[in-house]
């Protein structure tokens, strides 16, 4: 897995302000396949946390994960008797989802944290604008659900993970 120059989605959706898919696009969805030579019990920890992390940026919801540990040798995925239906599971929700269909649809996924994977809490905010550089009010803001990790002992404790813009104030 290679994940590399994505600095410019970080800056278009965070600095720029502006949406990584144009409104009114599907939802994106994103399946993790991989293994592991290695059982060890943390062996995905990393791999998750980087993918989690780049679909967060891209604004991927997850649809889901296939981790199989203990593959070292070419067609020995094979064996893994859950693999196959889990792998093939995933890829039936994106082709779904795809061609538009929603017969059988998964609920909609929990947000969760990136770091301890816990469901994500919300709250809700508004962002007054102001005018050039920042200089004066406009008298208008942004209001936005914005989700967060709400576990104390995560190192993302409090970290704004998700935001979404709600409505448009002008009334102030």
């Amino acid at each position: 897995m290679a994940i590399d120059r994505c600095q410019p989605f970080w800056a278009l959706k965070y600095v720029l302000k502006q949406p990584i898919a144009p409104p009114g696009s599907p939802q994106r969805l994103g399946a993790f396949l991989s293994c592991a030579g290695t059982k060890l019990p943390h062996s995905f920890e990393g791999s998750t946390r980087v993918v989690k992390t780049l679909w967060h940026v891209l604004d991927v919801t997850p649809a889901g994960e296939v981790l199989c540990p203990g593959i070292d040798a070419k067609g020995q995925i094979k064996d893994e008797s859950d693999a196959r239906p889990a792998a093939e599971k995933i890829g039936r929700r994106l082709a779904r989802e795809r061609s538009g269909e929603r017969k059988d649809a998964m609920p909609a996924e929990v947000k969760t944290c990136i770091n301890c994977g816990k469901p994500l809490a919300d709250r809700v905010e508004e962002v007054e604008r102001t005018g050039t550089a920042g200089s004066r009010s406009t008298g208008e803001c942004s209001t936005y659900r914005v989700w967060f990790c709400a576990n104390s002992g995560c190192t993302m404790y409090r970290t704004d993970m998700y935001r979404e813009q709600m409505a448009d104030r002008t009334d102030r």
